[in-house]
């Protein structure tokens, strides 16, 4: 079933720097469409906003997904397994266009911990190529 996907980019410097927004948006953009859903055009999180854009998106209902630029940007949330089951309970298919990886929010435990470790074996892979 085709989901309505919010894009959700950030002004804040990730890992790799400061990535356009304009770039942000084309990658969410073209990875949720290659999943066959329907791209609503993204809410930015600004730079030391504490998160409020993230927070005042909880509270609306015209979106059946959501699909953040990056997995680092979505850890970096003050609570990241909080937001999981908020995420949950509203049954959202959530996305993370960097990773090209996507699911649908329903054992928020389970999935935080994929994420996390996820998460974690980029950065070694990255550490490595870097070295």
């Amino acid at each position: 079933m085709q989901k309505t996907v919010l894009g959700y980019i950030t002004s804040n410097s990730l890992r790799d720097g400061f990535i356009p927004h304009q770039i942000q948006n084309l990658l969410i953009k073209n990875f949720v469409e290659a999943q066959g859903h329907r791209f609503f055009p993204s809410w930015s999180e600004y730079k030391d906003s504490r998160h409020i854009v993230f927070e005042s998106l909880m509270v609306e209902s015209f979106f059946t997904g959501i699909c953040f630029y990056s997995i680092e940007q979505y850890l970096r949330l003050p609570d990241p397994m909080g937001a999981l089951k908020r995420l949950s309970a509203r049954k959202l298919w959530i996305g993370f266009a960097r990773e090209n990886m996507s699911f649908m929010a329903n054992d928020p435990d389970v999935q935080f911990l994929k994420l996390a470790w996820l998460m974690s074996e980029i950065y070694e892979i990255r550490d490595q190529i870097h070295v």
